[in-house]
């Protein structure tokens, strides 16, 4: 909040206690030293450090009491702490634009590969309408993660970025911090399975049509080569390398989108988009796989630290970094559902009537050949590796914290068996996408239900909860609400979630009972 603004509708401001706070010391806000820019003179008067005292090589200006206004300090400030170069002391303010961007690439993941498979019963109008509803959600819930995460590095000290765990630890104390743990593991390990298994089916197809119908390269021992090629590059590339070719790779999926747009354009039929729209199996058809194509909140703590906790900035890169992906979803969905060679062999798998695998308008159109065949290929493989370089290297970051942690490796040894982490990582989600190389649909199913509906759904209400109405017993709030709306929001945010939880459980134990 700009310095000698009022508090904006919903936020909270610190009670009048009648006296002067003390001023932070350097470095307490979780940046290295620099508080807020001022917008006025009553801001200015309460910077902890000046940039320009400490480049020219003067001692830093010492801090002058703020006024006796009862608001935080993150209130005051346009920002809630400087990130700064340790060497040159020199202010490094965020891209806006970068965090926007890594939002958008966060997001666009292999779950909209499972997209039109599971949407194709509900049609494309209850899908597109529950896509928005879900994007609205999911970003209510990253603005509550962001509250939690700077108000976390403020009250930590810390120069960098926390981690969700440590957020859970700091609000919602041990025991929140196993649950966190549990919901981090089996998103990833669901998640992960789901990619190995889709990276081995493409591999599986691409190589078939190479070698003329040959089944030499199956799915479940394409997804072993999968793993093991990217694994290994993740492994020796440096971290530069590995953003640069990322990078490239997103290109490229756009692309690749583009083309695909232009050449089935010929082939789509909207006029039935509006047909056949059936509202009741949106929820338990389609949901579970539209929370794992809108999730990014992984990413939402460095997006935090990297724009200095400034909040127009946090909501700017929020909702504009996942408004894109929205589109594209949509849009998506669209050309698959529209596609009139997708429609016809859909009514033909509808008439049959069997129990055989979910249609899956993407792998028909993957193996169409032509252009329209080797676009959806490329499509499918980039937005699956992709995906996996982000999940890959938090899973790994996760392992090596869970080795340090139970004392199993010290740090010397995390750095020297770098590989164990890997081996960690990808071994399980691989060995399942070989023991059933049809796994996607039901690993992305899991990870929308427990993974992330938990991760992302329950606990950033809980923590911010806590941090908002915990009492003395948790962090102090150094930084005012992003989201208005009180216990009212909060406790409405909690329930959908929950009540997803629970009926995939009764779902799951219905259908055990009835195959006994």
């Amino acid at each position: 909040m700009a310095a000698g603004d009022s508090a904006e509708p919903g936020e909270v401001a610190a009670p009048d206690s009648g006296r002067v706070p003390e001023p932070p010391p350097p470095g307490a806000l979780g940046g290295n030293g620099v508080n807020g820019e001022a917008d006025s003179s009553t801001a200015a008067e309460t910077t902890v450090v000046t940039v320009a005292s400490v480049a020219d090589g003067g001692p830093p200006t010492s801090p002058s009491p703020p006024p006796d206004d009862g608001k935080l300090p993150a209130q005051r400030a346009r920002r809630a702490y400087s990130n700064v170069d340790p060497i040159t002391f020199q202010r490094l303010p965020g891209s806006l634009l970068g965090a926007s961007a890594l939002v958008t690439g966060t997001t666009v993941g292999a779950g909209v590969l499972a997209m039109p498979a599971v949407t194709a019963s509900s049609g494309w109008a209850p899908s597109s309408a529950a896509l928005v509803g879900v994007w609205a959600l999911a970003a209510i819930e990253a603005l509550l993660l962001a509250e939690t995460a700077v108000n976390t590095q403020c009250a930590l000290g810390r120069p960098s970025a926390v981690s969700i765990l440590s957020m859970a630890r700091a609000t919602l104390g041990d025991a929140g911090a196993a649950a966190t743990s549990a919901a981090y593991a089996l998103k990833h390990l669901s998640v992960l399975t789901a990619y190995m298994a889709q990276g081995g089916t493409i591999l599986a197809e691409a190589a078939s049509r190479a070698l003329g119908g040959s089944g030499l390269v199956t799915p479940a021992v394409g997804a072993p080569i999968f793993a093991v090629t990217l694994g290994a590059a993740l492994y020796w590339a440096s971290d530069a390398t590995v953003a640069a070719v990322n990078n490239a790779l997103v290109v490229g999926t756009i692309a690749c989108f583009g083309g695909l747009v232009a050449t089935t354009s010929s082939h789509y039929v909207p006029g039935t988009l509006g047909a056949g729209a059936h509202w009741g199996l949106v929820i338990p058809d389609a949901l579970p796989v539209l929370l794992v194509s809108l999730v990014y909140h992984n990413v939402v703590p460095f997006v935090v630290s990297y724009l200095e906790g400034d909040r127009f900035k946090i909501r700017v890169a929020i909702l504009g970094g996942s408004a894109l992906p929205l589109l594209l979803f949509v849009v998506w969905n669209a050309v698959i559902l529209g596609n009139s060679d997708v429609q016809a062999t859909a009514a033909v798998a509808a008439a049959a009537d069997t129990a055989g695998p979910l249609f899956d308008p993407v792998a028909m159109l993957r193996n169409s050949g032509g252009a329209t065949g080797g676009l959806v290929t490329g499509f499918s493989l980039l937005a699956v590796i992709t995906s996996v370089v982000g999940v890959v290297s938090g899973m790994v970051d996760f392992v090596n914290d869970g080795f340090l942690s139970a004392s199993v490796l010290t740090n010397e040894q995390v750095r020297r068996y770098a590989w164990a982490a890997y081996i960690v990582t990808l071994l399980p989600p691989t060995a399942l996408a070989v023991a059933a190389p049809d796994i996607f649909f039901g690993a992305v199913r899991v990870a929308g239900v427990f993974g992330v509906s938990i991760l992302f759904g329950i606990l950033p209400c809980a923590m911010a909860w806590r941090l908002r109405y915990g009492g003395g017993d948790v962090l102090p709030p150094a930084y005012p609400p992003l989201v208005p709306g009180g216990r009212a929001l909060l406790g409405a945010m909690m329930v959908g979630p929950a009540a997803l939880v629970v009926s995939e459980v009764l779902r799951n134990v219905g259908e055990l009972l009835h195959s006994s």
